[in-house]
């Protein structure tokens, strides 16, 4: 082989070697950028995700509370229908003068013509 043949065979070596040494530079700054990029979406994704569940947690946390205050005024409904229920009935009563008569006789001792009212002391007095 001539030795100009020689030196140019070595200079397209060294020129390929060049050539694939920036080659490779660039393929690792680009697989370096790709990890950073990966791990900035991982980091991004686990906040959404984070906050999407803290919201979901809080919500239904809120709905529970909710739910339950729901069943409560419903109880408190039904308690508050049926003394409705009995003071109309108490009402309906109240209207009526033998129940008047029967409600003075008893608490406040009057008597029809004729009656006598005896009292008995109460066994809760304690004698």
């Amino acid at each position: 082989m001539s030795q100009a043949r020689r030196r140019a065979l070595q200079e397209a070596t060294l020129q390929y070697v060049q050539e694939k040494q920036v080659y490779d530079k660039i393929k690792k700054r680009r697989r370096r950028g790709l990890y950073r990029r990966l791990f900035a979406y991982s980091i991004l994704t686990g906040i959404i995700t984070f906050a999407f569940l803290s919201i979901f947690i809080s919500q239904h946390t809120l709905l529970n509370e909710k739910v339950k205050e729901k069943a409560e005024l419903e109880a408190e409904l039904e308690l508050a229908n049926k003394q409705q229920i009995d003071l109309r009935e108490e009402i309906k009563k109240l209207n009526d003068y033998e129940y008047i008569g029967e409600i003075a006789r008893r608490d406040y001792f009057f008597s029809n013509d004729g009656e006598t009212i005896f009292t008995f002391p109460n066994e809760s007095s304690g004698n």
